[in-house]
């Protein structure tokens, strides 16, 4: 949560207690009402008021629908529709009734008008202006003008009105062409008087209020059908109301205007204790003719008078919030938009109907302030809170290490703070990934073939796979099963094929007593044996005479060398080699490389190098479309220290020469290469599906457990932003514990940089994370109070010295007065020395004034110097202890 500072929270308020605007308005003496809907909230009605008269002295009258528009250069309302009317308004209302069907598409106006009666209009036939007649009923049961009206806020067809001879009708206009009317109850006892004003209760749709000029309020029930409650001022019978509205949050709470010129107020009534108004607003001068209770923040009312000013209030408070600026003429009606907040209107006798804003601008003095911090007295009182349109009822914010702060009404000024998991998925795989490590090469074993069958990429899955191999303690012997180059058990022995058929050398056979038989085998064996004569190769050819000469005489005279020679140039290899077994090493030697010299074919080179152990040359020279032969090959046959480099060899050609970067890795992964693994990694995983959070969990899954197979640490290092990035991703889950854990893998290299901020924020969360504070990544700086605010502060001081002597005073005057009220036999000795008492106390009270004040003064630097000095050296201290160990992990 963010929260300003009181100068700029003092500065915000004051904007609202300036914040008076006129936004619009048009030239008429009228009565209004807006819109009811939110689809309409920005439409006006007005109808011409009844007791005015204009310039020109025209006496018609008409109703208007005007259009208020934000945006409009002329600042006029702008007009929609009109309609004429014989009489003139008293009050005019705007009901929501016909909506719900689509058969009044605006709603229905209704007119109080001078004559007694009520007419109802469509405003939708009025804006038309397409020749209908907006008249929808017109009701004649009235006695006099109709000074109240309002539409039900609960039930759109039930109207309320009132008029002379102390009448109250409720209309039901469930059907607008045929409206039924009836009366809420008894009339009360006493002289019938004029109704003013009517009011539906905003939480009880069935509770109507309704005050008179005689000044008696009556509460009406319609269910029960009559008066519940009626109240009057007890100290002013001859009060003559003018307005009664009800609080548009608290049930009970209702205000009633005066419009006496002798006692102009505003009484806010309980009705739990209606024998007197719970509060009084006082500050017109003389009578109040309109009153409106804010359906936005109840703390605030509109009100104006005959004194042609018009008030906003704090209701809680009883201060005046702000003022409308001053008509020549009393404005004789107000009201809040029921659907916009912060706008109102202002009708006036000077002939003008205006709109204003309440957060726009200000034509009232702005108290001044010492340096912006100390406000000077003003008129009007400084509002202590902000309207609630501008409050938010509800409101949440995330802080560090996966909290949530919330706050909202019920809770009132109290911060809830839970934790809050936004990305499980992120909790489960790191989780899961913990688990695999704490149960060493098993667990790892078993977490690489999960990654495997449920990644789609074929290579992550290849990549899974050999490190699941990798983990292995027999990594050799598995390396070949995945490479696909197992050892294939031998096939299994032929059985023995059925005696031959007895031959035609004589041996007697079945098929003797055939003869055609005998003969169709005869053929059949002859193409046999002519078949397998042409398979066998062909002997060797005999040397030429020369050679068997040469070769005789060599091996009777014991010259196995000449022998041999003479051997291979016949190419007689077999030969050759058997020969050579026998001369000593050298010979054999010489005689198995010129052997494996004399054909290049890959077999031959593959012996070539098993025999000579030249690895190195046999995988500069391999054909890379046989790579995983090759990494077969050395795989077998290396020893450990040249696996890793001759890996690496075949890995480097892989990406040069073909750019195959898949199966380099794994040739890498073989290696234990570190730094090359990641580095394909992170190309890879920059671009992988999924998005930046699945990526970066795939690249350090992978990292944390090639590490373990690998048994090295190196490769955080070379990833370090990855992993600050994942740390602070595992964080913002609330997983505090392993995210300092991968941070603590980093060298802290940079005290200042990303790891560092992070390690402190993790430790000033939970400080149980380490054993001790780790270095500061930030600089320490000294900030020097202002003047101002020591002077703010000693003035404040100064003033509750003051406060409080006065009361020590006050006290010690009230003593004395006790004192001498008791009796007389006490002595005038006793007496004088209470009264010697009493000047020491006064004197000693103003030392301790006098050396109170200077001490305080003293305090102020003291404790300024000494909590600067402490916290200087508090830092050193800290930043020294904890730099010259090492950080441990808690």
């Amino acid at each position: 949560l963010i929260f300003a500072p009181w100068p700029a929270l003092r500065a915000a308020l004051f904007v609202f207690s300036q914040a008076i605007m006129k936004i619009s308005g048009v030239n008429r003496s009228a009565t209004v009402a807006w819109g009811a809907s939110s689809e309409h909230a920005s439409l006006l009605a007005a109808g011409t008021v009844a007791g005015a008269i204009s310039d020109n002295f025209d006496s018609s009258a008409h109703l208007e629908v005007f259009k208020l528009d934000m945006a409009s250069q002329t600042g006029e309302l702008s007009l929609l529709g009109s309609v004429s009317s014989s009489e003139r308004f008293h009050r005019l209302a705007w009901g929501t009734k016909g909506m719900e069907n689509g058969s009044l598409p605006y709603g229905m106006l209704a007119g109080g008008m001078v004559d007694g009666s009520i007419k109802i209009y469509s405003p939708a036939a009025l804006i038309a202006g397409e020749g209908a007649d907006p008249l929808v009923a017109s009701i004649d049961r009235h006695q006099g003008a109709v000074r109240g009206l309002e539409f039900n806020p609960s039930v759109a067809n039930l109207l309320a009105s009132g008029a002379g001879e102390s009448d109250v009708f409720i209309t039901d206009l469930s059907n607008p062409g045929s409206p039924s009317v009836y009366s809420p109850g008894a009339k009360s006892s006493g002289p019938p008087s004029d109704i003013s004003s009517v009011a539906w209760n905003r939480k009880v749709q069935h509770i109507l209020a309704s005050t008179s000029h005689s000044g008696l309020s009556v509460v009406w029930d319609l269910k029960l059908k009559k008066p519940v409650i009626s109240f009057q001022d007890p100290n002013n019978k001859t009060q003559r109301n003018s307005v009664i509205t009800w609080n548009p949050e608290a049930a009970t709470e209702v205000l009633v205007a005066s419009a006496d010129d002798r006692s102009p107020v505003l009484q806010i009534w309980d009705l739990r204790n209606a024998t007197m108004p719970v509060r009084e607003l006082h500050g017109h001068t003389k009578g109040i003719l309109a009153a409106s209770w804010c359906p936005h923040d109840s703390n605030l009312l509109l009100s104006s008078g005959n004194d042609s000013r018009t008030i906003c209030w704090d209701v809680s408070t009883g201060d005046m919030v702000c003022e409308l600026p001053s008509t020549t003429r009393p404005t004789f009606d107000v009201q809040w938009s029921p659907r916009l907040p912060a706008i109102l209107s202002a009708s006036s006798f000077d002939g003008i109907v205006s709109v204003y804003s309440l957060q726009d601008a200000s034509s009232v003095p702005t108290p001044a302030s010492v340096e912006g911090f100390l406000p000077q007295q003003s008129n009007l009182a400084r509002p202590v809170r902000a309207p609630k349109w501008l409050k938010r009822p509800c409101g949440a914010s995330f802080g560090f290490g996966g909290q949530l702060s919330i706050f909202n009404e019920a809770a009132g000024v109290s911060v809830t703070t839970v934790d809050v998991v936004s990305d499980a998925a992120v909790v489960d795989r790191s989780q899961q990934l913990e688990q695999a490590l704490e149960q060493g090469s098993e667990g790892l074993g078993g977490f690489c073939a999960a990654k495997a069958a449920g990644t789609t990429s074929a290579r992550d899955a290849t990549e899974w796979r050999l490190m699941q191999v990798l983990c292995s303690s027999e990594q050799r012997r598995l390396l070949l099963g995945f490479l696909g180059l197992a050892e294939e058990p031998p096939p299994e022995m032929a059985p023995p094929s059925a005696p031959a058929t007895p031959s035609a050398m004589g041996t007697p056979g079945a098929a003797d007593d055939d003869p055609a038989a005998l003969f169709s085998q005869l053929a059949v064996a002859t193409e046999e044996q002519e078949a397998a004569a042409a398979a066998r190769p062909p002997p060797p050819a005999a040397p030429p005479a020369d050679d068997a000469t040469t070769l005789s005489r060599a091996m009777l005279g014991g010259n196995l060398e000449a022998a041999v020679a003479c051997c291979l140039r016949a190419g007689r290899m077999a030969d050759a080699l058997v020969l050579a077994a026998s001369g000593g090493p050298e010979l054999w030697t010489a005689t198995r490389d010129q052997y494996l010299e004399s054909s290049s074919t890959p077999f031959m080179q593959t012996l070539s190098a098993i025999v000579h152990q030249d690895f190195a040359k046999f995988v500069n020279e391999s054909d890379l479309a046989s790579w995983k032969e090759t990494l077969g090959l050395v795989n077998t046959y290396s020893s450990a220290e040249e696996l890793g480099l001759l890996c690496n060899q075949l890995g480097e050609r892989l990406e040069a020469e073909r750019g195959d970067s898949a199966a380099a890795t794994l040739c890498y992964m073989c290696a234990a290469n570190i730094a090359k693994v990641t580095a394909l990694w992170q190309s890879h995983h920059s671009a992988a599906d999924g998005g930046a959070t699945a990526a970066l969990l795939d690249l350090i899954e992978k990292l944390v457990v090639f590490q373990e197979a690998a048994q090295s640490k190196q490769g955080y290092a070379l990833v370090a932003d990855k992993v600050v990035q994942f740390a602070e991703l595992l964080a913002s889950q609330g997983c505090l514990h392993p995210a300092m854990k991968y941070l603590l893998q980093l060298p802290l290299d940079d005290p200042t940089g990303p790891a560092a901020v992070l390690m402190d924020r993790l430790y000033h969360r939970d400080p149980s994370l380490l054993t001790g504070p780790p270095p500061t990544p930030f600089e320490h700086v000294h900030v020097q109070v202002s003047q101002s605010v020591h002077a703010a502060a000693a003035l404040a001081y100064e003033q509750q010295q003051q406060q409080q002597y006065a009361q020590q005073q006050q006290q010690q005057q009230q003593q004395q007065q006790q004192h001498q009220q008791q009796p007389v036999q006490q002595g005038i000795g006793a007496g004088a020395s209470r009264q010697k008492r009493g000047r020491q106390d006064d004197s000693s009270g103003g030392d301790a004034r006098d050396d109170g004040g200077d001490d305080d003064g003293g305090d102020d630097d003291g404790g300024e110097a000494r909590g600067g000095d402490a916290a200087m050296e508090g830092g050193e201290a800290s930043g020294g202890s904890v730099g010259g160990t090492p950080l441990v992990y808690a």
